[in-house]
């Protein structure tokens, strides 16, 4: 890779790969929502339905260790289009497949590896498209736009699925991914994955994931802390407030919101500047606002508390991402984001349960206070290997 590409162009290629993820997530919504009312509806088994999230997990842990061994011999571009092809075609054969468990679920696993496996590869080629002082400003414009995206969509879906079948929301969503195979044509041929080879960061234990850890470390806190919170609002919501499940999709898309509001922050001189300052401090008012669960919030109140978390949540989520992306090189990063993945989706689904033994040994309220206790133990992580990292400098 030349890496005297200028400007112009790399912000060329992000824009086309923006675009593209822009349009992918609206496919992904959909499809989600598709599989969410075939899960619930269709299959009436809370047990059978918690393998899908199970198999997104397992999905990372292969992707790891294929992104390890092997590296794709194509362009970025042809990879791509391919990858959006597949999406598609994904939507299509569960369209033709209908509620048969089985195939669903063994076509589910073969997709969910592949598509593992490229996203780590859409990391490697942002990676090589940006500069680290561009990292910052990127992660900002493509995380918050894309939970944006996910807000809206989702809703869009939601409301789409009350008049339609599963199998029409398959359709609909294998044509919507027609769009971003075509556009992501436009990007240079010029650009090719790097064998993910063993490198000095990984075999210098000083600056392997010593340095590292806190990326790690405290994305799975957050990740686990933030999905029992969240597991822990729904049964606040109903069992507490007695209100609906209409008010927790509020407060969840206020936390969405918040989320967007968070990302883009990082843009901000002086946010950009002391962020992981920012970050730990971010993480530590996040537990103080869930201790306040003690004084009995009303919805409102509640509502406020959320979004606010959101935002201090997102900025810190967005520090781990740009420190992973700034910290590891080309020949390190698929393996790095596949294992940044497997963190997150390991985490929040292990959180689920923890939330509700719990709730069931201790009650709701007692249950916010572990978790504001861990989001506050958890802030100082930021500056684990701080003495290693100023050695390494």
């Amino acid at each position: 890779m030349n890496t005297s590409q200028s400007t112009v162009k790399t912000g060329r290629e992000f824009k086309i790969l923006l675009t593209c993820d822009f349009l992918s997530s609206f496919g992904s919504c959909f499809l989600a929502t598709a599989m969410a009312i075939f899960k619930y509806r269709e299959l009436g088994n809370l047990l059978l339905a918690s393998l899908f999230p199970m198999v997104a997990v397992f999905a990372q842990v292969f992707a790891f260790f294929i992104n390890k061994h092997y590296t794709i011999k194509c362009t970025f571009r042809l990879l791509f289009f391919i990858g959006e092809i597949l999406a598609g075609l994904f939507a299509l054969s569960l369209f033709f497949i209908g509620n048969q468990f089985i195939p669903v679920l063994l076509l589910f696993s073969v997709f969910s590896i592949f598509f593992a496996v490229l996203e780590a590869y859409r990391a490697e080629f942002l990676k090589v498209i940006t500069t680290n002082e561009e990292m910052p400003m990127r992660q900002s414009i493509s995380r918050s736009i894309n939970t944006a995206v996910v807000i809206v969509a989702s809703l869009m879906a939601g409301l789409i699925a009350d008049k339609t079948t599963p199998n029409n929301m398959y359709l609909i969503t294998a044509v919507v991914y027609i769009l971003p195979a075509l556009i992501i044509l436009f990007l240079s041929k010029q650009y090719k994955p790097l064998n993910q080879t063993e490198t000095s960061t990984e075999t210098a234990k000083s600056k392997g994931l010593t340095n590292k850890t806190f990326i790690f470390v405290g994305s799975a806190f957050i990740s686990f802390f933030g999905g029992a919170a969240s597991l822990l609002t729904l049964s606040y919501i109903l069992n507490t407030l007695n209100s609906t499940a209409f008010h927790y999709s509020i407060l969840i898309s206020a936390l969405s919101f918040g989320g967007v509001i968070g990302s883009l922050l990082i843009n901000i001189p002086v946010v950009k500047n002391n962020l992981k300052k920012i970050s730990t401090v971010g993480i530590f008012l996040v537990g103080g606002l869930l201790l306040l669960v003690v004084f009995k919030p009303q919805f409102i109140e509640l509502l406020i508390i959320l979004s606010i978390s959101g935002i201090l949540s997102a900025v810190s989520m967005t520090y781990y991402a740009i420190s992973l992306f700034t910290l590891y090189d080309q020949s390190d990063i698929r393996k790095k984001y596949n294992l940044m993945q497997l963190v997150l989706q390991s985490s929040t689904a292990v959180s689920k349960p923890f939330a509700g033994i719990v709730e069931r040994m201790f009650g709701i309220i007692v249950s916010f206070i572990i978790c504001g206790v861990g989001f506050i133990f958890t802030a100082p992580i930021n500056f684990l290997n701080r003495k290693k990292e100023k050695k390494a400098e």
